[in-house]
């Protein structure tokens, strides 16, 4: 049986592995993330940006740093500002590139 750190592992490697074909950048944010505080962490914000991603242009798109609070890593994250921040910047390289 695959524990669950190899499986949040596999999965945010697969979402930073799509983010960075949009944005370098954000990929390397992401990364960080993982690096510091885990696969589960960069797991929920890959998931969150890909979210986001697709729904920045669609008529019901809030405001973004408002919108990145709606996501599971926000709150499991909120009271540890380093990744609050990576996450931030890496929603700003995502859709600004």
């Amino acid at each position: 049986m695959i524990g669950l750190a190899n499986v949040y592992t596999y999965a945010a490697n697969g979402f930073i592995q799509q983010i960075r074909q949009d944005s370098p950048r954000a990929a390397g944010c992401l990364e960080q993330i993982q690096n510091e505080y885990g696969p589960y962490p960069a797991f929920l914000a890959a998931f969150a940006l890909t979210v986001l991603r697709d729904r920045r242009n669609r008529p019901s798109f809030s405001a973004q740093h408002e919108a990145l609070k709606t996501f599971t890593f926000y709150d499991e994250m909120q009271g540890i500002t380093e990744a609050i921040r990576l996450y931030k910047e890496a929603a700003d390289y995502l859709l600004a590139d």
